[in-house]
């Protein structure tokens, strides 16, 4: 059970990641971050304040090439995601990576029609 601090926190992780967007160009692993408000800084922050609290990171790509390559590309996205929050003094065990193409169904359940296919998505982990 969460104290009522964690819970604040953990509120204000959700609303931080939820203005926070990661994409990439076609058949690129290196992220385009659209940060005005310095999101990405305030997540590194909070993980760092809170232990308990992770990030998975799940990379994204379409379907413009094989099933190998994009597979591979999602993973060097979510890699390419993590490694810059451990830049950043978020400890690894904190961060975990997940990847999906276009023939995976969950796919489909977490990127709408219309949306951008080339992204990372963040879910918050409570330990």
């Amino acid at each position: 059970k969460l104290a009522p601090k964690d819970k604040t926190n953990l509120k204000e992780l959700s609303d931080v990641l939820s203005n926070t967007k990661i994409t990439f160009d076609k058949d690129s692993d290196i992220p385009k971050i659209n940060d005005e408000n310095d999101n990405i800084n305030r997540t590194v922050a909070i993980l760092k304040a809170n232990p308990t609290f992770g990030l998975q990171i799940e990379g994204y790509a379409d379907n413009t090439g094989s099933e190998e390559h994009e597979r591979d590309l999602s993973q060097r996205r979510a890699y390419n995601v993590k490694q810059m929050f451990i830049d950043k003094g978020v400890p690894e065990n904190q961060i975990s990576t997940v990847t999906y193409t276009v023939n995976d169904p969950q796919f489909k359940q977490n990127i709408p029609d219309g949306d951008e296919h080339r992204c990372a998505i963040f879910r918050i982990l409570v330990k």
